[in-house]
């Protein structure tokens, strides 16, 4: 291995399983490394196969600090009321409101989590991490090996359908309302022409 800051030969990665991935030929990413405390910053390593003139293979590894990566995420978030939250490999929040804290919370055994890193995505009705009801939504990120789980609380997420319900509702009873009047009306004038046919 070689690098700027690092003298040749000085390190071992070959056990990382970026790099193992990259000598297999494929992009290798990294779990997240998450540097807290007053560095705050978030990095993953890449790693991705190379092919040198000579025929040899080799392995070009690089750092990179992964803040982008979160501001353009937080970017997409449609409202203020879904919580996002991205889970590495290792189950290690690091987007989302765990990702900044000293002691983040320990996300690995939730099941969205679970069933995110097993490849499966999902939307279900759970608790979410302050223990309120949420429509919890996640899907997996297969190259990188995360976990992208959206969150909103249930009262939020189904104020529209609920708000929706209460309206056809209203518009039913409104049409039963009429459709009766209707009927009133028509059975009247039927009355009035079998009297008047009968006078």
């Amino acid at each position: 291995m070689t690098s700027f800051t690092t003298p040749a030969h000085s390190v071992n990665i070959s056990d990382r399983d970026y790099f193992q991935a990259a000598l297999a030929g494929r992009t290798g990413i990294s779990a997240v490394i998450v540097a807290r405390g007053g560095l705050k910053t978030k990095t993953i390593v890449l790693a991705v196969p190379v092919a040198f003139d000579d025929g040899t293979r080799g392995v070009l590894s690089g750092a990179l600090k992964i803040d982008k990566v979160d501001q353009e995420l937080r970017g997409v978030v449609p409202a203020a009321s879904i919580e996002l939250r991205v889970v590495d490999r290792n189950g290690q929040e690091f987007i989302g409101p765990g990702g900044e804290e000293e002691n983040a919370p320990d996300v690995h055994a939730r099941s969205e989590v679970v069933e995110g890193l097993a490849g499966r995505a999902n939307a279900l009705v759970a608790k979410d991490l302050q223990g309120r009801d949420a429509l919890v939504a996640f899907a997996p990120a297969p190259v990188a090996g995360w976990v992208v789980i959206l969150s909103e609380p249930a009262a939020a997420a189904f104020a529209v359908p609920n708000e929706l319900g209460r309206t056809a509702g209203v518009l039913t009873l409104v049409g039963l309302v009429i459709a009766l009047a209707i009927g009133w009306y028509f059975s009247g004038r039927l009355a009035r022409s079998y009297m008047d046919i009968e006078t």
